[in-house]
C-alpha cells in the first residue's frame, strides 16, 4: 500500500500536465502585447503610450489585487477555483482579440491580469497537495518549467501567429488553448476538499511569520535587482556589448533554454543542496556584476547569461517551495498571493530604478547596481535554516 502511493496516478500526472500547460498558456498571455505592441497600435491607432499603459496595468493588478482576491475566494476548493479562474483566462481572451477600442482591450486584459493573480496563487500549491510527497519538488520544478516554455516557445510562436494571422488571432488562438486546459482538469483533476475560509484578519499573521518574512523580504530585493538589469538587457547587449541582432536573439534562446533546465533540474538540487535559495541568490548576484567586464568575450558572455538565467528558475521554484512547506490549507494559497503580489513588485520596482539609471549613469550601470542588490538578499537568509523539501500536505 505504501508503495502504491509512493508513485502518482494516471490521474495525477494528467494534473500536473495540465497545470503545467496551463502555466505556458498564462505566461505566454502576459508577455505577448510586447511582441505584438507594433500591430496593436498599427489596429487601434493612438499612441505608444496607450499600449504601454495596458502592459503597466496589467503588472499593477497583479501586485495589488493578488492578496484580496485569494483571501475572497479561500471559501471555495483549489480545484474548483482553479478550473472557474481558467475559464475566466479564456474568455477574457476572447475579449482580447475582439476588442473594437483600447478601453475594451484595457479591460480584458484587466480581467487576464485578476485571473494570472488567482493563478499563481494556486498553481504552486494544488501541484504540490495532489502528489505523493516524494514528487512534490519535481510537481514545481514541472510548473516551472511549463512558464519557461513561454518564453522558449510561446512568445515566439504567438508573434509568428499575430503576424500571420493579426495580433487578434493570436489571443483567440490562446482562449481555444486555454479551453483545451480547461477540459484536460476538469476530467482528471481530482476533488480537493474545501479548507477553512482565511479572513484578512489573519494576513498580519503571516506576514510577521519569522520562517515566511525573510523569503517574502529576499524575494523583493533579489527580483528588484534581476529587473533592473535583466529588463534593459536588449539595449545592454546592443550598446555596451556591441552584439548584432543575429546574437541577441540566440541570448535570448539561450536564457530560456538555461531556465527550463532550470526546472528540470530543481527536483535534484532540492534533494542534495539544503543551501539552494542561498547558492541560486549567488547564482544570479555574481554573474550580474561580471557581465559588463563580460561583454568583450562572446563565450563568457553566453555562459553568465544562461547561469543568470538558471539560477533565476531555481531561485524562483525554491522560493515557492518555502513558502508551501511552512504553510496548510488555505494559508498556503494566501501566503503565495503574498509572494506573487512582493515578486510583481520587485519586479516593477527594480524596473524603474533600471529607467532612472539608465537615464544618469548609462544602461551598464543597471547591472552593476542591479548585481549589488541581488546580493544584498543574502542578508535576509544568513540566519535562516536550510531548505528541505515540501511538507507532506493534507490529501485532497
Amino acid at each position: 500500500m505504501a508503495h502504491a502511493l509512493s508513485h502518482p496516478s494516471f490521474r495525477q500526472w494528467g494534473t500536473l500536465l495540465g497545470l503545467t500547460f496551463a502555466a505556458a498558456v498564462y505566461n505566454t498571455s502576459e508577455f505577448l502585447p510586447t511582441a505584438l505592441l507594433t500591430s496593436i497600435q498599427e489596429d487601434l491607432g493612438g499612441t505608444e503610450s496607450q499600449v504601454g499603459m495596458i502592459i503597466s496595468a496589467y503588472a499593477w493588478v497583479v501586485t495589488l489585487l493578488s492578496l484580496p482576491l485569494m483571501v475572497l475566494v479561500s471559501r471555495f476548493s483549489l480545484s474548483r477555483t482553479m478550473l472557474w479562474v481558467i475559464a475566466l483566462f479564456g474568455l477574457m481572451q476572447l475579449g482580447t482579440g475582439l476588442s473594437p477600442h483600447y478601453g475594451a482591450l484595457l479591460a480584458s486584459r484587466l480581467g487576464v491580469a485578476c485571473s494570472h493573480a488567482l493563478f499563481w496563487s494556486i498553481a504552486s500549491p494544488l501541484a504540490v497537495r495532489q502528489m505523493p510527497p516524494s514528487h512534490q519538488a519535481m510537481a514545481l520544478g514541472t510548473i516551472s518549467v511549463g512558464s519557461s516554455v513561454a518564453m522558449v516557445v510561446g512568445i515566439p510562436l504567438g508573434r509568428t501567429v499575430g503576424l500571420l494571422l493579426g495580433w487578434r488571432g493570436a489571443f483567440l488562438a490562446l482562449g481555444a488553448l486555454s479551453a483545451i486546459c480547461l477540459v484536460l482538469l476538469l476530467c482528471l483533476m481530482p476533488r480537493a476538499p474545501r479548507d477553512t475560509p482565511f479572513s484578512f484578519q489573519e494576513v498580519p499573521g503571516l506576514l510577521r511569520d519569522r520562517k515566511l518574512l525573510p523569503i517574502f523580504l529576499v524575494t523583493i530585493l533579489v527580483i528588484a535587482g534581476y529587473s533592473c538589469a535583466q529588463s534593459y538587457q536588449d539595449p545592454f547587449w546592443e550598446k555596451a556589448a556591441r552584439l548584432d541582432k543575429g546574437s541577441i536573439t540566440l541570448l535570448f534562446f539561450l536564457q530560456g533554454v538555461a531556465s527550463v533546465a532550470g526546472g528540470l533540474l530543481y527536483p535534484f538540487c532540492a534533494s542534495r543542496c539544503p543551501w539552494l535559495l542561498k547558492a541560486s541568490v549567488l547564482g544570479m548576484g555574481l554573474p550580474l556584476i561580471l557581465m559588463v567586464p563580460a561583454t568583450k568575450h562572446w563565450l563568457p558572455l553566453a555562459l553568465l547569461c544562461a547561469l543568470l538565467s538558471l539560477a533565476y528558475t531555481l531561485f524562483n521554484v525554491d522560493c515557492q517551495s518555502e513558502v508551501v512547506r511552512h504553510t496548510q490549507g488555505s494559508s498556503s494559497a494566501v501566503a503565495m498571493s503574498i509572494f506573487s503580489a512582493l515578486f510583481n513588485l520587485g519586479v516593477a520596482a527594480g524596473t524603474l530604478a533600471g529607467a532612472g539609471l539608465c537615464s544618469a549613469a548609462g544602461v551598464a550601470s543597471t547591472y552593476l547596481a542591479g548585481g549589488l542588490l541581488t546580493l544584498a538578499g543574502l542578508l535576509f537568509l544568513r540566519h535562516s535554516p536550510p531548505a528541505s523539501p515540501p511538507r507532506q500536505p493534507t490529501s485532497p
